[in-house]
């Protein structure tokens, strides 16, 4: 059982400036879209969409980075106050034993969809399409899914907001707002059939809490990074082995 005592104060207690970088972190990845498209086609034109895809997810979540180094350096933030400090290796075995669990939901909620509904409730048809590009881009997938989003994603989501909303809230309600914000915040469900993307949500949604409930018990977000990781691992895997299983 978690207690609800302070575990560590916030590292950003101001609200604006983490609804800025949660902003930031929705609004990058197209603003970037829209403004590298037409160079990257007059640079690269035998270059094929997977790997712009790529290129600016880097830049994305590497200019998302920068700014919250910079408002940490700026604001004297030691770095387990981000929940950057070690965690112990035994932490791996329930975060692989969450992995396993979050992966038997999804195949479920996969099972359950309508005939004729999107299966894809992980929204990885992009992981699908870079399976068929090149091997550079293929390794580049690999990096960013296995850890560029789930550090980025886990020092923003679990390292600054969950600290801010369980000061708030309290630790109930703040679990349950940074885990339905990394959920709601991943817009490429959004395109998904109602069915599916409900499923997509939920599993999201589980995602959330386990990294949150690892990064509250081990005082760091290094178990959710793993644990995040693995998911994206294993859903990556199945996307090469069986796509018509996700």
């Amino acid at each position: 059982m978690i207690d609800d005592s302070p575990r560590r104060s916030p590292p950003l207690s101001n609200p604006l400036t983490v609804a800025l970088l949660l902003v930031g972190f929705l609004l990058l990845d197209p603003l970037l879209d829209w403004l590298f498209m037409r160079p990257w086609q007059a640079l690269f034109p035998l270059w094929d969409e997977q790997a712009f895809t790529s290129f600016v997810m880097i830049v994305a979540r590497l200019i998302l980075l920068t700014v919250i180094v910079v408002i940490a350096w700026r604001s004297a933030i030691k770095l387990a106050n981000l929940g950057l400090n070690r965690a112990p290796l035994g932490a791996l075995f329930p975060a692989a034993l969450a992995v396993l669990g979050l992966f038997l939901v999804a195949q479920i909620a996969a099972s359950l969809l309508p005939q004729g509904s999107e299966r894809v409730i992980t929204a990885l048809s992009q992981e699908q399409a870079a399976l068929r590009s090149s091997p550079l881009v293929q390794l580049t997938r690999i990096f960013i899914l296995l850890a560029l989003v789930p550090f980025t994603e886990e020092l923003l989501f679990r390292g600054i907001l969950q600290p801010l909303s369980i000061a708030q809230l309290g630790l109930g309600a703040g679990l349950l707002v940074q885990a339905g914000l990394f959920a709601a915040m991943h817009v490429q469900i959004w395109g998904l059939a109602a069915p599916a993307m409900l499923a997509a949500l939920l599993v999201l949604l589980l995602l959330g809490l386990f990294a949150g409930v690892f990064t509250r018990y081990y005082h760091s977000i290094w178990p959710a990074v793993a644990l995040h990781a693995g998911y994206n691992s294993a859903v990556f895997l199945m996307t090469a082995v069986a796509p018509r299983l996700i």
